[in-house]
């Protein structure tokens, strides 16, 4: 523990007020059941509530919005417990990470009772773009920057390429908008998880030209990942080729499905009604207008200035500090509301990757692109090794980081190292179709099917990532299928994409339902 204020020879020790050190608290987060965490806040919620004269309900909507406390030393209390309830439930995950977010308000308020600072207004949002290979999704995103841009043969996106743009809203401010285009092809899809947000407003493309575009599978993936942000869909009529889509039907299955517009992008026909929607709704965005404190302004300039693609987490602290920041935890929010806002990157549940903030979201996805999209590593049915790795990553952008690039692979279930076979690894989605041939005992098995409305892409890789330890003989996988031994038991897991995605087990062998 350290003392919140200094002590001296005339301090009561009965008033000190004590923190943990910097740490401890995770530490002690991490080791205890999630149910015990939850009973303690249960506990201090209904403290806090009876003594600010609340109920639990008031207590609850007082959380999500600061500025409905009027007495200073309730706010204080309920502001610090906030701001460490955030913390703990953040490491939950799930629903548990969505209501610490909704707390975020209360970071702001404890800074500026602490700096007496002046605060400015957030104007900043991530237009995303998604959509199959070749549905103009490129073009869209540069019509957007500049109308008078010219129609190219454009190559199709490796991975994520972003553009900026900005205009003048009522206030007189400038709101600043990250385009993201995303690479439609299917090896790209894995790494959509690195910068689906919620703050953001979402675009499917569609290629009229096609008589086929799987929109349950993108509407859905926003849906989830995207935490159900708005989305629009524009119908690219490439040679003012039309077609209709079910509209009601999408509408009835999407309550965040916005405008559907049709344009030609060759002609412009249509693009002044694109622009005047998604300035609409990216302005509308719930974190827009979000006081923060200008400190927290200042620090986000100064790393757009950095021309590096990544900082150190000291580089980053001391950043920090020398913009007027004290306390470490102050520190690490800001990092994490950058990261939510696709500004920079910094993954904090991960001791290595933790000492590293990456400034360029995009050097990130390329560096992991190199590698799926290398020749040999594709040869090889996505085996490569640390040797191979120096060779793909041999720029100077990515030399010094190959351990860290690496672990931000393995992290994200992209890849895993092949136990008894040190430093060398597999990209599942890169394996071999082919089902290998096995011998099964189909006598007496458990068989279970799981189907889905909607089943994401890779949902079977990331599994076999996980799984990977328990792969028989290391060779029983292959790109739609695993089969895992343990203790006696054998399991078959198999992905299916027909009328909907389903996943098929049958386990065979001793103690079948422990490994079920």
């Amino acid at each position: 523990l350290k003392p919140l204020s200094e002590i001296n020879p005339e301090t009561n020790p009965n008033y000190v007020q004590y923190e943990f050190m910097d740490g401890v608290r995770e530490l002690l987060a991490d080791s205890v059941p999630s149910g015990y965490v939850l009973d303690v806040v249960d506990a201090v919620s209904k403290y806090l509530a009876r003594k600010a004269g609340l109920s639990l309900a008031e207590f609850a909507a007082v959380l999500r919005n600061p500025q409905q406390v009027g007495d200073g030393a309730i706010a204080e209390n309920i502001s610090y417990f906030a701001t460490m309830t955030a913390q703990v439930l953040r490491r939950l995950g799930g629903e548990y990470k969505k209501f610490a977010e909704s707390l975020e308000g209360w970071s702001v308020w404890d800074y500026n009772r602490q700096y007496g600072e002046q605060t400015d207004r957030i104007y900043e949002a991530n237009l995303i773009i998604i959509g199959e290979g070749g549905a103009g999704k490129t073009t869209l995103a540069k019509k957007i920057q500049s109308s008078d841009y010219q129609l190219q043969n454009e190559n199709s996106t490796e991975g994520l390429d972003v553009i900026q743009w900005q205009f003048p809203i009522e206030n007189g401010k400038i709101f600043r908008v990250n385009i993201q285009d995303f690479g439609g092809q299917e090896i790209y899809h894995a790494t959509h998880q690195f910068f689906f947000t919620k703050r953001s407003l979402y675009i499917l493309v569609l290629d009229s030209r096609r008589d086929y575009t799987d929109f349950y599978y993108w509407l859905k993936l926003v849906e989830l990942l995207g935490d159900n942000s708005p989305v629009m869909i524009v119908k690219n009529e490439k040679q003012d080729r039309q077609r209709e889509i079910n509209e009601r039907q999408l509408r009835s299955d999407f309550t965040n499905l916005k405008e559907i517009v049709s344009t030609n992008l060759g002609t412009n026909r249509g693009l002044s009604e694109i622009l005047a929607q998604i300035k609409h709704h990216i302005t509308n965005l719930p974190h827009i207008g979000t006081i923060l404190p200008k400190t927290w302004i200042e620090v986000r300039q100064a790393l757009e200035l950095e021309s590096r693609n990544y900082i150190s987490l000291d580089e980053y602290l001391k950043l920090c500090q020398d913009k007027g920041f004290t306390r470490r935890e102050d520190k690490l929010q800001l990092s994490g509301y950058l990261h939510d806002l696709g500004i920079c990157l910094h993954f904090q549940d991960d001791e290595l990757l933790m000492e590293t903030v990456i400034l360029n979201p995009t050097w990130d996805t390329d560096a992991v692109y190199k590698v799926l999209d290398n020749s040999l590593v594709i040869s090889k049915q996505g085996r490569f090794t640390r040797d191979d790795l120096k060779q793909i990553w041999y720029e100077d952008k990515y030399a010094t980081m190959q351990p860290e690039l690496l672990r931000l692979m393995m992290n994200f279930k992209l890849c895993y190292e092949i136990p008894d076979a040190p430093k060398t690894y597999i990209a599942p989605q890169l394996l071999t179709p082919n089902q290998p041939e096995y011998a099964w005992d189909e006598l007496g098995n458990l068989l279970l099917r799981y189907e889905y409305e909607f089943m994401p892409k890779g949902i079977l890789t990331r599994f076999i990532v996980k799984m990977h330890t328990w792969i028989e003989s290391q060779s029983c996988v292959w790109k739609n299928g695993v089969v895992l031994s343990k203790d006696g038991a054998r399991a078959e897991v198999i992905e299916q994409y027909y009328n909907k995605g389903a996943i098929c087990i049958r386990v065979s062998g001793k103690r079948q339902r422990d490994l079920l």
